[in-house]
């Protein structure tokens, strides 16, 4: 009987500690977006530097106990700068030799699963040499259920259209037109 209590204990603690994980989505570019790139008269064709954070996100974590990852394993920081160039070729303004480079530099990449108040939040600063750069704030709310599991299996699907957001929120800054132009 003592063998099977901690045999039980045991079990119990390999499944409260081992943790799950989930993946986002791949991404699926804005029509929006790639149409107000392609409206933008002037425009240059532009390169995108890498995107950075002071700590690269190679996961993140939801409540605790399940840790969100993107599909192919990349740095949340790389998955956005792809998803960005994705749409700026789509409006046939990205060019790997240009000589207009943006860059991003992520203050806060993070998501919130609370209930009521569920949210992916972004903080970038957008630059390109000889250019003024600007900050972003971009949130993005969804609806989280209060059930943890459940919960945290909604971050990572409202995370494409976070990002979705978040790309049209830079587009959509005063200054980026004056920045690619």
């Amino acid at each position: 009987m003592k063998l099977y209590s901690y045999l039980v204990i045991l079990l119990l603690c390999a499944f409260i500690f081992s943790g799950c994980t989930a993946a986002v989505n791949r991404y699926g570019a804005s029509v929006e977006n790639v149409e107000l790139l392609r409206s933008m008269q002037g425009t240059s064709k532009v390169k995108v530097n890498a995107f950075t954070s002071d700590k690269l996100h190679k996961s993140i974590n939801c409540r605790g106990t399940i840790t969100i990852n993107t599909p192919d394993g990349k740095p949340f920081e790389e998955f956005i700068r792809d998803a960005f160039i994705s749409e700026l070729k789509l409006a046939g303004i990205y060019a790997n030799d240009s000589t207009i480079a943006i860059n991003g530099h992520f203050e806060k990449l993070d998501a919130s699963s609370v209930t009521g108040n569920a949210k992916w939040m972004f903080k970038i600063i957008i630059s390109a040499e000889g250019r003024e750069s600007f900050s972003v704030d971009s949130e993005y709310p969804f609806s989280a259920s209060f059930l943890g599991d459940r919960a945290c299996q909604e971050v990572p699907q409202a995370f494409g259209p976070a990002v979705q957001q978040l790309i049209n929120d830079i587009v959509n800054h005063p200054k980026f037109s004056a920045m690619i132009r």
